[in-house]
């Protein structure tokens, strides 16, 4: 058995778990930039844990300091790509202050190359530090080649105290 049928093997095993065990939530697009032009289709988001986004009124994502948070989007990428950088941002009024600590090679939590029109799966496990401030944040998460074609959504997060 080859490591990349293993490592695909293991990513829809985990998709199938999150599937069941995450909270789709809701998210808009990165729009505040006219820079960013959405060069793909983000299909779904997930977030665990997340059972704010069960109820009638969905509320921002808990995340309590000092656990992680699994982010998970199908996207539908409209270009291809040999390589991915991802990263998520704190959205401010000025600027996207990145969150520190991560690892921006995407193709670690999706597959690669991308082809366009084929729908893939992005997961990420982010750390909620301890120093992070306790607020309300918006969440800006983007995907992007070598040339600049981007993915990208938003939504509301709360980072709480254990």
């Amino acid at each position: 058995m080859s490591t990349k049928f293993s490592f695909f093997g293991v990513l829809i095993l985990m998709m199938g778990v999150y599937s069941v065990v995450a909270e789709e939530i809701e998210f808009l697009p990165c729009s505040r930039n006219t820079t960013i032009l959405q060069q793909c289709t983000i299909n779904k988001v997930y977030v665990n844990p997340c059972p704010e986004a069960r109820a009638a009124e969905p509320e921002p994502c808990q995340l309590p300091k000092g656990t992680n948070s699994t982010v998970v989007f199908d996207f539908t990428p409209n270009f291809e790509s040999k390589s991915l950088s991802a990263q998520a941002y704190s959205e401010t009024f000025l600027i996207d202050l990145p969150m520190p600590g991560q690892d921006t090679n995407a193709c670690h939590f999706t597959s690669c190359p991308t082809v366009p029109g084929k729908k893939q799966t992005f997961a990420y496990t982010l750390e909620i530090k301890d120093y992070y401030p306790e607020a309300e944040y918006t969440s800006k998460w983007k995907l992007w080649n070598e040339n600049d074609e981007v993915c990208c959504f938003k939504t509301k997060i709360k980072i709480v105290s254990v």
